[in-house]
């Protein structure tokens, strides 16, 4: 059995693996701390092997869950770090994160592949509310490199996004047209210098 699956999977069942620097054998632990280095890890035991787990990022230890999807997990992880905002958790409707002085945020992430090159970031719930201040979006290749990353805020986001009816949401394409849009915020480089 390769390190990176013994680590992975424990007892057919997912389990948590450690970061630290004194792990021998471990270098492809120890370097997941850019995001192609992630895909790296868990890619020897089968991309289906994660489908419908959550996969939860710190500085020091990456968890398999049961709930979300590594993108959207890794898009919080990632912003956060790189502009110190602080998760939000369950109790804040519609928002993934708080910045020091108040500013909400609710955080989506795309994962762009060869077999879907969609732009279409997940359902945006009661847009209309207000409940965010910037709508945080990144794009990741298809080895979870980000692509590119966008602050954008939310009065351009009720203007660009469509009503879905059939879902009660609102759909919002991180099309490249988004970066030009005045008040948008090209945020690519700060999510690319994160370190794990």
């Amino acid at each position: 059995m390769s390190l990176a699956r013994s680590k992975l999977i424990r007892n057919g069942r997912p389990a948590a693996i450690s970061l630290s620097k004194g792990e021998s054998n471990s270098s492809t632990l120890r370097t997941a701390g850019r995001a192609t280095d992630l895909f790296s890890v868990w890619k020897p035991i089968g991309k289906s092997r994660f489908l419908g787990r959550r996969v939860v990022v710190d500085e020091r230890r990456i968890l398999l869950g049961e709930h979300g999807t590594m993108r959207g997990d890794l898009a919080e992880y990632l912003f956060c770090k790189a502009f110190g905002w602080k998760q939000a958790g369950n109790s804040h409707a519609n928002v993934d994160a708080i910045a020091p002085d108040g500013t909400r945020y609710q955080i989506k992430g795309r994962r762009i592949t060869r077999y879907n090159n969609s732009r279409q970031l997940s359902a945006i719930r009661d847009l209309p509310g207000s409940h965010f201040d910037f709508l945080a979006g990144v794009l990741f290749g298809e080895d979870y490199a980000v692509m590119r990353a966008a602050l954008v805020p939310h009065a351009v986001a009720i203007d660009c996004a469509t009503f879905v009816q059939r879902t009660n949401s609102h759909r919002f394409l991180l099309r490249d047209n988004v970066w030009n849009i005045p008040g948008v915020r090209d945020v690519t480089a700060q999510l690319r210098a994160v370190t794990f």
